[in-house]
């Protein structure tokens, strides 16, 4: 089979984008490959993927293809549809700001941070970045109550990534504080690492903008002295019992966290009285070039603790003593143990039980949409009168009726033909 061959001499003659159709991707990536060997930058799409390879995923793969100027005859899928008109009403928005270059700056390597700044005058590091889910794909599965967030995993990668450049050891600290709600469009990152502190340490903060002002969405703190490495292993123990996954996501699925194909990395999962053990893998079509650990491989290992049970799956929340010991993991298999008020530490080790990543804290929460007093955007508001209480009767009231002398209205109150002729009202009604 001479897939290299031709997939060379296709991109040579100018295709750009490639249609898998086979239950799973499989040859994604070895064209990609190919693609990066000849410098050139190719779109793949994957008819179905593993786990998720129902009509509503082939006509998602269709619609990928189409944004990607794939000529799709939708007449079969969709025979009662037809095309509209765009409108053109007075409220439609167009931008006319200029085509923006490059999001990276020469010289950045990482996919999410750009390269280091130093700040004259202090000895400040910042580290800028521009990216979407454009840029990124593997980011639109990362869906939590329909929102398409930024992994709490991907904060912790950037984290890392400025401890190497600004030479400390590991993440001593984070705290994400505010989901980034990835809208589509491009997103600009700020990291900014500040000079030491009374321990050594060194803390930092995310910011993102968007088309708004700028946000914080993360602080902690960058440790400068290594933890001791802990013995590891790739061995579970002998009283480890299996643990179900097989309906894992779709239980997810239903309390509104909607993962795509990178996002699913279960494999198997083990418990052992308090700890939980788990296999997890990265999805063949997710690039892993330049990341440290990829953010959806950790999330997965991170999805473990909701075999844990609890009220509601959560979101990583807080870190402690997080530091990365190899590159470039594709599998893990993971061990998660108590590590005080709901929390656990995390051990991720290799096939061949290699240390790859430890955090001696995890703590998770349940997702809160940013802003969830504010009113919903598509409210449909209503008038309505609201009743107001009768009020109290004063018992001092005197009454008179201004009427004729001589009329009776059956009130037992006297009647007088004009005002000035009441002896005294106290109030009048």
């Amino acid at each position: 089979m001479l897939f290299e061959t031709a997939g060379r001499r296709l991109i040579a003659d100018g295709h750009t984008v490639f249609i898998e159709m086979s239950p799973r991707p499989l040859l994604a990536a070895a064209l990609h490959q190919t693609a990066e060997a000849l410098d050139q930058q190719v779109h793949t799409v994957a008819s179905l993927r593993r786990d998720d390879g129902d009509m509503d995923r082939f006509l998602r793969s269709l619609a990928d293809a189409h944004t990607h100027g794939v000529a799709v005859d939708w007449r079969p899928a969709l025979p009662g549809g037809r095309a509209v008109a765009l409108p053109t009403y007075a409220f439609q928005r167009k931008r006319f700001w200029p085509t923006a270059g490059p999001s990276r700056r020469p010289g950045q390597t990482h996919p999410l941070l750009g390269p280091a700044e130093e700040l004259a005058g202090s000895s400040d590091v910042v580290f800028t970045s521009t990216f979407s889910t454009r840029t990124h794909p593997w980011l639109a599965d990362h869906v939590v109550r329909d929102s398409v967030l930024l992994p709490g995993t991907a904060f912790l990668e950037m984290a890392v990534r400025a401890a190497d450049e600004t030479g400390c050891h590991g993440v001593a600290e984070l705290v994400l504080e505010t989901p980034l709600v990835l809208t589509g469009g491009d997103i600009r990152i700020q990291l900014t690492v500040h000079g030491p502190d009374a321990s050594g340490d060194r803390p930092f903060s995310v910011h993102s903008r968007g088309e708004h002002d700028w946000a914080r969405h993360a602080t902690g703190r960058l440790s400068v002295s290594a933890s001791p490495v802990p013995p590891v292993t790739s061995v579970l123990p002998p009283d480890a019992e299996p643990v179900a996954v097989d309906d894992f996501y779709s239980a997810l699925d239903s309390v509104g966290y909607r993962y795509g194909a990178s996002f699913r990395g279960m494999r198997a999962a083990w418990r052992s009285g308090d700890e939980l053990f788990a296999e997890v893998a990265l999805d063949d079509t997710v690039p892993t070039d330049g990341f440290q650990l990829h953010p959806a491989l950790l999330d997965a290992a991170c999805q473990a603790m909701t075999l844990a049970g609890g009220d509601e799956p959560g979101l990583p929340f807080l870190w402690s003593d997080a530091e990365l010991h190899a590159h470039g993991a594709r599998e893990l298999f993971v061990r998660l143990a108590p590590a005080g008020s709901g929390a656990m530490s995390i051990t991720a080790v290799d096939h061949e039980g290699t240390l790859v990543f430890r955090a001696g804290r995890l703590l998770t929460r349940p997702f809160a949409r940013p802003g969830t007093g504010a009113v919903p955007a598509d409210s449909l508001f209503t008038v309505d009168w609201a009743p107001l209480p009768e009020p109290e009767p004063a018992a001092d009231r005197e009454w008179a009726v201004l009427d004729g002398p001589d009329a009776d209205h059956g009130l037992g109150v006297p009647a007088f033909a004009e005002p000035s002729a009441v002896p005294r009202v106290r109030r009048s009604c």
